[in-house]
């Protein structure tokens, strides 16, 4: 006998929200919170933080930079055909592209050393996906 599938639509609100913190007089913290009518094609949200390494050069360059190259990739259009099985791994590669961008940037005088952490979150479906 058959059984039948369920799928339920669900509503996804999406809020994002840093702050300084209680030891730096400055935030480092770059944010990216698409979902309902703002998701990128290919995916029902994203959400991704980027923490700027504290007390290193250009922190807030950095988690700034991963950002924008992340929005810019997924607002393309880049991730909308890829399948469910290759997400995992263009997520995977994503990152990696990012960090090559962060550190071919630190590599300037000013910026020497700048460097942050990433992690993002894509909802598909029924499906979440982590990288960091």
């Amino acid at each position: 006998m058959p059984r039948a599938r369920r799928h339920e639509v669900m509503d996804l609100n999406v809020h994002a929200e840093t702050e300084t913190g209680m030891v730096r007089d400055h935030n480092e913290d770059s944010i990216l919170e698409l979902g309902g009518e703002q998701s990128p094609p290919g995916v029902d949200a994203l959400l991704v933080v980027a923490d700027g390494m504290g007390g290193h050069a250009a922190g807030e360059v950095a988690s700034s930079l991963a950002i924008e190259q992340i929005e810019q990739r997924f607002t393309s259009g880049e991730f909308a055909s890829t399948a469910d099985n290759d997400f995992e791994e263009a997520l995977r590669s994503l990152l990696q592209d990012v960090n090559e961008v962060v550190n071919a940037a630190g590599q300037d005088n000013d910026k020497r050393g700048m460097g942050t952490t990433c992690t993002l979150v894509a909802i598909k479906g029924s499906q979440l996906y982590f990288a960091h």
